[in-house]
């Protein structure tokens, strides 16, 4: 059974952003109370406020206090999607999900990437760990469509790679020398869930998959 929709999760930065202005407003709103009360108070008395500037000012406040309150009610809203968002999220685990990632786990001896070759091609592959440095580079011929490239975990210089995740790149060109850009991604289990970037993350074999980048999800038997 296939999942569809990928649910979405707020970024902590729009939450910051909001409640920044919720609190400039509330200052706001603050100042122009002192500002009319303090009018008020030291008015003179036989040169009254006139009537028309001070229902002005009551309307602006009105305004004002209406505004923090549906800013606050909006806030409640945002919660409320946040935890409905995330709690929906939470069906991902336990299923296995494609998404398109250069990344895979070396694990035993033995990385395999799936990609989309668009076209016949030469190219170079080269494959870096976590750091970004290149630890295995080859010259190899691909046919179009969809295949497999399997890397034994030897480095260029023959010494064993550590397990942990590793990136697959292709500098590729046709037989005319123009430049073919191949599409890889990963098939995995989904262990767990990360936000704590702000945003949502799958845990793939030990890699974060961005939500946004799933391609198809598979629901577990």
């Amino acid at each position: 059974m296939a999942i569809s929709g990928i649910a979405t999760a707020p970024g902590t930065s729009s939450n910051s952003a909001s409640t920044a202005d919720q609190t400039r407003l509330s200052s706001n709103y603050t100042m122009f109370l002192t500002l009319l009360t303090t009018q008020l108070r030291h008015q003179d008395p036989t040169q009254p406020m006139d009537a028309n500037q001070f229902t002005q000012q009551l309307v602006q406040y009105s305004s004002i206090e209406q505004q923090i309150k549906m800013n606050t009610n909006l806030e409640d809203m945002k919660s409320a999607l946040a935890i409905a968002n995330a709690t929906q999220l939470v069906n991902y685990v336990g299923t296995t999900v494609t998404a398109d990632s250069s990344k895979t786990t070396l694990q035993g001896g033995q990385a395999k990437w799936s990609f989309s070759m668009p076209k016949a091609a030469s190219a170079t592959v080269t494959v870096k760990n976590e750091a970004g440095a290149v630890v295995y580079s080859q010259q190899k011929s691909f046919t179009s469509g969809v295949q497999e490239f399997v890397w034994n975990g030897k480095k260029t210089d023959g010494s064993a790679a550590p397990d942990g995740t590793y990136t697959i790149s292709f500098d590729a060109k046709d037989s005319a020398g123009n430049a073919v850009k191949p599409s890889a991604e990963v098939t995995g289990k989904v262990t767990a869930l990360d936000f704590t970037s702000g945003q949502p993350y799958l845990l793939i074999d030990g890699m974060s998959i961005s939500v946004w980048s799933v391609k198809s999800v598979t629901a577990a038997n």
